[in-house]
Formats: C-alpha cells, sequence, structure tokens
C-alpha cells in the first residue's frame, strides 16, 4: 500500500533561510537554520533526527520580542537528506500578541518575496 502526504496547512508559509532557531529537546540545545516558517509553524534543518510527536521549545528571533520569541512546538516529520535532519514542527499554544507578531512577520517576509518575481 502507498503512503501518502497530504499538506494540513492553515497559513501561509515563507522561506526564513536567513533566521536561526535555537532548538531545545530532552536538554540538548542545537542552534538551526530555518528554511520555512508560517504562523502555525516552521522546517529547519539539523544535525540530529527528532522523533515525530517529540516536544521542543524554540527561540527565534521575532521584530518586537528582544532577545527573541519562545515558542513550544511539537515534532510533526523528520526526514533525512544528504546527512542532514529536516524537522518539521507545529508551535502549540502561541500567545496571542506573539501570534500577531508572527503573523505580520510572514505577511512582511512574502510581501517582499512577491517583490523580488
Amino acid at each position: 500500500m502507498a503512503v501518502t502526504s497530504v499538506e494540513n496547512r492553515s497559513s501561509d508559509r515563507t522561506d526564513m533561510s536567513f533566521v536561526n532557531a535555537n532548538v531545545a529537546a530532552a536538554g540538548v540545545q542545537e542552534l538551526c537554520p530555518v528554511l520555512n516558517l508560517s504562523q502555525g509553524g516552521l522546517l529547519f534543518k539539523a544535525g540530529r533526527p527528532f522523533a515525530a510527536g517529540e516536544q521542543l521549545v524554540l527561540v527565534l528571533d521575532v521584530p518586537g520580542f528582544a532577545g527573541g520569541a519562545t515558542f513550544k512546538a511539537v515534532v510533526a516529520h523528520c526526514r533525512e537528506e544528504d546527512g542532514m535532519q529536516y524537522v518539521g514542527v507545529s508551535f502549540k499554544n502561541v500567545e496571542p500578541e506573539l501570534s500577531e507578531a508572527l503573523r505580520s512577520y510572514v505577511n512582511q517576509a512574502l510581501g517582499e518575496q512577491v517583490g523580488l518575481g
């Protein structure tokens, strides 16, 4: 039986290859490049695998949040490619103020990307 993947996104995502996230799980921290970001989650590249369902804490630079914004997240998927792990996470219980700041940040980045085309 073939396995299919269904996109289950409720918000647009944008390239964020210029941003890093400090990822903490099980007492281990790693600075990871973010590949894309949406109001609901992000995809980052890591040097180690993460298990689906694993709970993470991410610190991400978001305008208006000095020292970075802290997100609780859960791993949705992890795949290996070229010796690196590509990890997709969903944010959990995001405070309304942070959610609005993140939405504005993503929309601004999307607008800048459209302007490049």
